[in-house]
């Protein structure tokens, strides 16, 4: 009897753990499993740490839309599995700002001039287009990558949190998206709640700035930051119709000339 009492004493803390553990486990599993199938991508997870080898090219058919070429690359970005909200927000900088389940960076939503990339720039029918490094990027939804899934993980800002399609798992749109294009809800990767971003069809598109502690490695890996960590530089000078200035952490679209227009529409 006193060896079964010791057995069973033994086994308790291994049923406590097996019960609290399966939470985190099944998140883990589903933040893999959106990273499968794309060719160019790979994800592992290491403690608490979420990482990600790509080599920057997209697994979909791409067209020559500017003078750039997409050339590979090798990237190992690194995302904490549980980022810490912050009340304070970052600007994004110029450059990638995060990374998408295909391997794809995405970009904030400026031109280089400071103008509205949707809206002046010419994309490919998968809504992406190379810079003149040859580094393959998104300013907004990914066409080819959303497959009309409700509350799809697509990706991750650089500050760890995750990035969603345009709806909720409830298949609602958010009506309560933040400066950031961010709530907090439940997510079908993440059950208990996490802050994440939506893509939207207005801008920002993507994300606006960051609600958590962004990873300097991701930006040195990239090329990302602009003049320096998550900082915009804007152009000099003040606000006029030949020379808008960015839009600020209120996530306001900048002003000025006359939008080009979206070639492949608002949405795929």
């Amino acid at each position: 009897m006193s060896s079964r009492i010791a057995l069973i004493l033994l086994a308790v803390p291994a049923l406590l753990a097996a019960a609290a553990a399966p939470a985190l486990a099944q998140a883990e599993y589903n933040v893999l499993d959106a990273f499968e199938g794309h060719a160019n991508v790979t994800a592992t997870i290491e403690g608490d740490t979420l990482f990600i080898q790509t080599n920057g090219l997209p697994d979909h058919a791409t067209q020559q839309v500017n003078p750039n070429t997409p050339r590979t690359a090798d990237y190992t970005l690194e995302m904490p599995l549980n980022p810490e909200y912050s009340l304070n927000t970052t600007p994004t900088g110029m450059g990638a700002i995060g990374v998408m389940v295909n391997g794809v960076l995405f970009y904030n939503p400026y031109t280089a001039d400071g103008l509205d990339a949707v809206e002046h720039e010419v994309f490919d029918n998968c809504l992406g287009h190379p810079d003149q490094m040859g580094r393959y990027h998104y300013h907004q939804a990914p066409g080819c990558l959303l497959d009309g899934t409700d509350g799809q993980l697509i990706g991750f800002a650089f500050d760890g949190f995750p990035l969603y399609s345009y709806t909720d798992e409830d298949g609602s749109t958010p009506t309560d998206l933040d400066e950031c294009n961010g709530h907090f809800t439940a997510t079908p990767e993440y059950a208990n709640g996490i802050y994440h971003y939506h893509v939207t069809d207005s801008f920002p598109y993507l994300i606006g700035c960051y609600h958590g502690d962004v990873q300097i490695k991701n930006l040195q890996e990239t090329g990302g930051g602009g003049a320096g960590a998550g900082q915009v530089t804007p152009p000099t000078g003040n606000a006029s119709a030949g020379n808008p200035l960015p839009g600020g952490p209120a996530g306001n679209p900048p002003t000025g000339a006359p939008p080009a227009g979206r070639p492949n529409g608002p949405r795929p």
